[in-house]
């Protein structure tokens, strides 16, 4: 005979054909399961702990929440930080602008210039060519 403990109270199984329950269930437990807790157990480590234990449990809880809470801020930047990073920026994206469309102009004058001289040599290319044959 077995003896299962679950949130309905303790129950007996006997019979040789009757299988074990597992050794865990969702909100049962067996006693047969090696470290098993038991709100019994739960009962005696809860009277043991006094006020002044939680409260420093809780005040530690706290000091450490602190601490992160100061290295996230330790890496946070100002807003005159910040507005300075976007003042900055904005004089990047200007300069940025003026590079492009002095590019731009550059290549449409080349290209320009390029199709033109093409033409040119196409020209004399052609006209050397009916002067050399005919």
């Amino acid at each position: 005979m077995r003896n299962y403990a679950c949130a309905a109270g303790t129950h007996n199984f006997e019979g040789e054909g009757v299988p074990p329950p597992p050794p865990v269930r969702i909100l049962c437990l067996d006693f047969y399961v090696a470290g098993a807790i038991f709100p019994s157990m739960i009962k005696k480590k809860i009277n043991k702990t006094t006020l002044d234990d939680l409260a420093g449990m809780v005040a530690k809880g706290f000091d450490s929440v602190e601490q992160r809470i100061d290295s996230v801020e330790q890496r946070m930047v100002t807003k005159d930080e910040f507005r300075s990073l976007e003042s900055r920026v904005g004089k990047m994206d200007a300069k940025i602008d003026d590079i492009y469309d002095i590019l731009a102009r550059f290549e449409e004058g080349d290209i320009l210039d390029l199709q033109k001289r093409v033409k040119i040599l196409e020209r004399t290319v052609k006209a050397m060519s009916k002067h050399i044959i005919g």
